[in-house]
């Protein structure tokens, strides 16, 4: 679990966007793929820590490139195939999610796109994919995650695709700024909860949702979440 506090001097953090980077294999020299049409800043954070960083700009309406380092927009082929000869990445980050035009396309496509990401990432390197709660009541205000599934799906997909490993992650308010990002055990879950919703509900209902029992049901009605994936190769 993670607020941004351990952030290089100097380097300009968008507040807590970028936090999911400390459940990754992520260090100096990295070299990461962003998946985002809303990751210039992270980017340049990244850049600052040493991170190499790409991004491949999920805008439709948008084909400009953005450049970072010696780095150029990755223009893979195919959705998402690497050319040739192309260098792998460390991780390869769908922080926002899916974009909407990909989902129309159903669950057999965002599959092969996880089966092309994997060829693209290190033997010993990760995906991150954020998604929303699909079985929240309508859309999460002010959000533009297009990307809908519950836990136990998202863990499907990925293993469908050939990622064996996934952990999941709980995300406290939203993926564009997390303020809490926590792994869906009682523990972590009872503390988000005591210290997120402390003054805005009462007492006796905060205690009741912390204990044990009743925070570990609710590992799967959270509004966001993230997925890291490791692939098997």
């Amino acid at each position: 679990m993670t607020n941004l506090s351990d952030t290089a001097p100097g380097a300009d953090a968008p507040s807590n966007s970028a936090d999911w980077r400390f459940f990754l294999p992520i260090s100096a020299e990295s070299n990461v793929l962003l998946v985002t049409d809303h990751g210039e800043d992270i980017a340049r954070y990244f850049e600052k820590l040493g991170i190499r960083t790409t991004i491949y700009n999920t805008d439709s309406s948008n084909a400009a490139s953005v450049k970072l380092s010696a780095q150029k927009r990755t223009d893979f082929e195919n959705d998402f195939s690497p050319p040739d000869g192309y260098p792998l990445f460390d991780v390869v980050a769908l922080p926002h999610g899916f974009p909407g035009y990909f989902l129309s396309r159903g669950n057999s496509h965002q599959i092969n796109i996880f089966q092309k990401m994997k060829q693209a990432i290190t033997s010993h390197g990760a995906l991150l994919v954020g998604f929303s709660n699909s079985l929240r009541l309508g859309r999460a205000a002010g959000s533009s995650v297009n990307s809908y599934a519950t836990p136990q799906r998202m863990v499907g997909l990925l293993r469908k695709a050939g990622y064996p490993l996934v952990e999941i992650y709980g995300v406290i308010p939203d993926l564009y700024v997390p303020d809490y990002i926590f792994p869906l055990n009682k523990h972590e879950i009872g503390f988000v909860l005591e210290h997120r919703y402390r003054y805005k509900i009462p007492a006796w209902l905060l205690k009741f949702l912390t204990t044990s029992f009743v925070a570990g049901s609710l590992s799967v009605f959270f509004p966001f979440y993230y997925a890291v994936a490791y692939p098997d190769k």
